[in-house]
C-alpha cells in the first residue's frame, strides 16, 4: 500500500457528491444467506439535502455502512467525488472517512474531552495546530448555538446540546457531504425541531450537502427529496414504496407459511 493511495485527495468538480449503481449486499446469518440490498441505485448533488427513509429492517443501515465506506458492496459500485470505492482498500477507505461528516444517533462523543475538544478531534488527526484547531472548532460552537458551552464536558449537556457538538465535530472535518444517522432518534420532540431546524439552515445558508437516514417521517419534512427504502430497494415516490411494502408483507406471510412446513430450509431471503 503506498503513501498516495492513503493520503491521495478526493477529486472535486463535479455536481455529483455521492452515487450508487446497483449496489447489493448480502452476508450470512448464521447458517442463511441474507439479502440486506437488492440493487440500490441512489444520486446524491452537491447542496442537496436528502432523506432516506424506512422502516427497521429495510436495508438502511447497511446502505448507510457503505455509502459512509464503512463496508464494501457485495456487488455494484459506489462513487464518492467520482471516486469509485468499492474495492478500495481498508486504508483508502479510511481516508476516503476523513472527508464524511458523521453524525450519530447516540452523539458518540468522547467524555473526558470537553465540547471544544471534541470539536477540535478531528482538525487534530488532519495535523492542523492548535492555535488554528481552537478558531476553527469555536467558529463551529458558534454556529451550531453553543458558544456559551465550549468548556462543558458531554455529561453538562443535554441530549440536544451533546448532538449540536456532534454536528459542529462533523462540520470541522469540513466534509464533503454529511451523513446522518438518526439524528433526532434520541431526543425529545421539543429539542429535535431545534436540531431540524439547524441541519435545514446548514444546509440553506452554507450548502451542506446533507444525507440524513432516518424511520421518522417528521425528519424527512424537512428535506427537499425523500427517497424511501424498502426490503432493500430505493422507491422516489411514497406510493411506490407503500405498494413494493404491500407486496413484501404478502411474500413474507407466504414464505413463513413454507418455512414452517419445512419447504425452504437454507433459502437465501431478504433482509426482515
Amino acid at each position: 500500500m503506498s503513501r498516495e493511495e492513503i493520503y491521495e485527495p478526493l477529486a472535486s468538480g463535479s455536481n455529483v457528491v455521492l452515487e450508487t449503481r446497483d449496489v447489493k449486499k448480502k452476508y450470512m446469518q448464521g447458517k442463511v444467506p441474507v439479502i440486506a440490498l437488492r440493487g440500490v441505485n441512489l444520486k446524491v448533488e452537491r447542496g442537496e439535502l436528502i432523506s432516506i427513509l424506512g422502516p427497521s429492517g429495510s436495508g438502511k443501515s447497511t446502505l448507510l455502512n457503505l455509502i459512509g465506506a464503512l463496508d464494501r458492496p457485495t456487488s455494484g459500485a459506489i462513487f464518492i467525488e467520482g471516486e469509485d470505492i468499492s474495492r478500495a482498500s481498508k486504508n483508502r477507505l479510511a481516508a476516503i472517512r476523513q472527508h464524511i461528516g458523521f453524525v450519530f444517533q447516540y452523539f458518540n462523543l468522547i467524555g473526558r474531552l470537553t465540547a471544544l475538544q471534541n470539536v477540535e478531534l478531528p482538525m487534530t488527526i488532519k495535523g492542523l495546530g492548535s492555535k488554528e484547531r481552537r478558531e476553527k472548532a469555536l467558529d463551529y460552537l458558534k454556529i451550531v448555538g453553543l458558544s456559551d458551552r465550549v468548556n462543558h464536558r458531554p455529561n453538562e449537556l443535554s441530549g440536544g446540546q451533546q448532538q449540536r457538538v456532534a454536528i459542529a465535530r462533523a462540520l470541522a472535518q469540513e466534509p464533503r457531504f454529511m451523513l446522518m444517522d438518526e439524528p433526532t432518534g434520541n431526543i425529545d420532540t421539543r429539542t429535535r425541531d431545534g436540531i431540524l431546524a439547524l441541519i435545514k439552515q446548514l444546509n440553506e445558508e452554507k450548502k451542506v450537502t446533507t444525507v440524513l437516514i432516518t424511520h421518522d417521517h417528521a425528519v424527512a419534512q424537512i428535506t427537499r427529496r425523500t427517497a424511501y427504502i424498502v426490503d432493500g430497494l430505493l422507491y422516489n415516490t411514497k406510493e411506490e414504496a407503500d405498494a413494493a411494502e404491500q407486496v413484501d408483507l404478502e411474500k413474507n406471510a407466504e414464505y413463513g407459511d413454507l418455512v414452517h412446513r419445512g419447504e425452504r430450509e437454507g433459502e437465501e431471503v431478504p433482509i426482515q
